[in-house]
C-alpha cells in the first residue's frame, strides 16, 4: 500500500507554465478502477507544472487502489508550483479494502522516478481553497491502505528517505473546510510516509471527522521515519465526531 502506481500510459514529461491564466469549469465524475490515478494531469515524470489557476468540482470515487488529485494524480521526480486550487472536492470513497489518497492539488506524490530510488520532488508556493465532502466508503481504516484526504496531497513517500531524496512540501496554504469521515484527513498532508519535508505550511481550513478511529491533524495526520515538519502553523478547528459524541 506504500508503493506509487506503475506507469502504463503516456505520462507528462515537459514543462507547463500556466503564465498565471485560469482555467474553469474543469469538473470531472470518475469511478476508478484498481491501479489507476486520475487529475488534469494524470500522471507527472521528471515535469515541472506552474503558474495556474484551477477552478471547479471534483467528484472521484475507487474500486481499488488509487490516487486522485485535481492537478495531478501521481507525481514521480516533479516540481509543482506557484498553483491555486478553487472549488469544491466531493468523494463517496472506495468500495475497496486498499489505498485511495485523494490531494486538493496531488494524490501520490513520489520522490524517485517510476522504479527508480534516486531523485526528489516538490510542491511549493500552493493554495488550495477547496471545500471537501469525502467519505471513505467501505474502507476507513487508519492506516497506509485507507482512504485518506489531504489539502495539498494525499500521500508522499521516497524508498529511500535521505537528504538526496525527498519529497518537500513548502511554503503552501490549505484554506477549505474538510466535512469527511476518514481514517486520515489533513488540510497540507494526510501521509508523510518517508522522507518527507514540511516547511512554512499554513493550514486554515476547519475539519470535522466522523470516523472513529481515525488519525487526525490539520497539518499532517501521520509522520514516518526521515520526515521534518518547519515552521507549519494551523489555524482550524478539528472536530472529532462519533456516533453524536462530541
Amino acid at each position: 500500500g506504500n508503493n506509487a502506481c506503475t506507469v502504463t500510459g503516456p505520462a507528462f514529461t515537459a514543462v507547463f507554465n500556466g503564465d498565471g491564466k485560469k482555467i474553469t469549469g474543469f469538473n470531472p465524475v470518475v469511478k476508478l478502477k484498481e491501479g489507476t490515478t486520475f487529475g488534469l494531469f494524470a500522471i507527472l515524470k521528471d515535469a515541472t507544472v506552474k503558474n495556474v489557476e484551477l477552478n471547479g468540482t471534483f467528484n472521484v470515487e475507487a474500486e481499488g487502489t488509487a490516487d486522485a488529485g485535481m492537478l495531478v494524480g501521481t507525481a514521480f521526480h516533479s516540481t509543482i508550483s506557484n498553483v491555486k486550487i478553487n472549488g469544491k472536492i466531493v468523494s463517496a470513497g472506495t468500495t475497496s479494502s486498499k489505498r485511495f489518497a485523494v490531494g486538493g492539488l496531488c494524490g501520490f506524490i513520489f520522490a524517485g522516478s517510476e522504479n527508480e530510488v534516486t531523485g526528489t520532488s516538490l510542491i511549493e508556493n500552493c493554495t488550495t481553497n477547496a471545500d471537501v465532502e469525502m467519505l471513505g466508503g467501505t474502507n476507513v481504516a487508519n492506516g497506509a491502505g485507507g482512504s485518506m484526504y489531504g489539502g495539498i496531497a494525499g500521500f508522499a513517500t521516497t524508498p529511500n528517505a535521505d537528504a538526496a531524496h525527498r519529497v518537500t512540501i513548502k511554503g503552501c496554504v490549505n484554506n477549505g473546510n474538510m466535512n469527511t469521515n476518514l481514517g486520515r484527513c489533513s488540510g497540507i498532508l494526510a501521509t508523510a510516509n518517508a522522507g518527507t519535508t514540511l516547511e512554512d505550511c499554513t493550514n486554515n481550513g476547519d475539519q470535522v471527522n466522523k470516523n472513529n478511529n481515525g488519525r487526525l491533524g490539520n497539518v499532517v495526520c501521520n509522520v514516518s521515519n526521515y520526515c521534518h515538519l518547519k515552521n507549519c502553523v494551523n489555524n482550524g478547528d478539528l472536530d472529532a465526531t462519533v456516533s453524536g459524541y462530541k
